[in-house]
């Protein structure tokens, strides 16, 4: 009688322990969700934006034709767009400076003092981009004011030219990057001081600037 009741219990057991392997096996555990953030790789920086921001430096100004440094500190603002094409990131800028040079003297008439004051360009720039990290050429237009104050000569003008350069820009934040940048202008050759002479225009600037993106 007893053995009748034995055998159903021990199936219904053995069936009941197997169905509760099964379910072991079958069951895998979720990540909770900060295992899933881990998984998940990052987000590469995009440069695609508007920029506005301002610089300083020192410029350079190689005038042959002339004695003395009119070289010095400089200043300014810039605002551009940036489009990030894979790992490629094109752009275009707008550029003022003001240059804080003294101006040197005519070698052919020292009474006659030239003078770089302001620098405007327009250029594109192409770089590289290694996620928040910008290594990039620009090249474009400039025009430069230049005031003459001396004997038997004109009182100044603006005068185009070309620039070329390159830089290096980090973005520290999701909207705002920093950067070094150099640019060579060459500005004017032979440009006639009224009845004094000549002189070439040539500047080496050296800045950093700071960007907002929005």
């Amino acid at each position: 009688m007893h053995r009748s009741y034995s055998l159903p219990l021990i199936l219904a057991a053995t069936l009941f322990s197997a169905e509760l392997h099964a379910a072991d096996l079958a069951y895998e555990p979720q990540p909770s969700s900060m295992e899933v953030d881990d998984y998940v790789a990052a987000k590469p920086f995009d440069w695609t934006r508007i920029y506005a921001g301002i610089h300083g430096g020192y410029a350079h100004n190689d005038f042959t034709g002339t004695t003395g440094d009119n070289s010095g500190f400089v200043g300014g603002a810039q605002i551009g767009a940036d489009m990030h094409l894979g790992t490629m990131v094109l752009g275009a800028e707008l550029e003022g400076t003001y240059l804080g040079g003294k101006g040197s003297r005519l070698k052919s008439n020292h009474d006659t003092k030239v003078n770089q004051t302001s620098i405007l360009a327009v250029k594109g720039r192409v770089g590289a981009a290694m996620d928040r990290t910008l290594v990039y050429g620009t090249a474009g237009l400039a025009v430069s004011k230049i005031d003459v104050d001396g004997a038997n000569s004109d009182h100044g003008s603006w005068k185009a030219g070309y620039l070329v350069g390159a830089g290096i820009e980090h973005a520290f934040t999701d909207r705002m990057s920093l950067r070094a940048e150099y640019n060579y202008l060459g500005l004017a050759k032979d440009y006639e001081v009224g009845r004094s002479g000549n002189v070439d225009l040539r500047n080496h600037v050296f800045k950093a600037g700071i960007n907002y993106r929005f």
